[in-house]
């Protein structure tokens, strides 16, 4: 799959195979989670574009912090509400 990461306006994209990992980073929680769910519906429509589908039933969040507070964090793509796990299953 070729993907142009110029669609990608918060975060960077990583690909493995046909594995793709969004990730942003921002001091402020409200703006690294804006930014995730933008580019995920973007990333998203890109598929649905291409004559694709993206699996968002597959879709994980993991948030790293400093804060422990942070662990409920919760992020809704496409009407799937992904829920923060400690670690993310790639590849498999």
């Amino acid at each position: 799959m070729t993907y142009s990461a110029s669609y990608m306006t918060f975060c960077k994209l990583y690909n493995y195979t046909d594995d793709n990992t969004l990730s942003a980073s921002n001091k402020d929680l409200t703006v690294a989670k804006q930014q995730l769910t933008t580019n995920s519906e973007t990333a998203v429509e890109w598929f649905i574009n291409c004559c694709m589908q993206a699996n968002t039933a597959k879709f994980q969040l993991a948030l790293f912090s400093r804060n422990p507070n942070m662990s409920e964090l919760r992020l809704a793509v496409q009407g799937v509400t992904l829920q923060n796990q400690e670690l993310a299953k790639l590849l498999g």
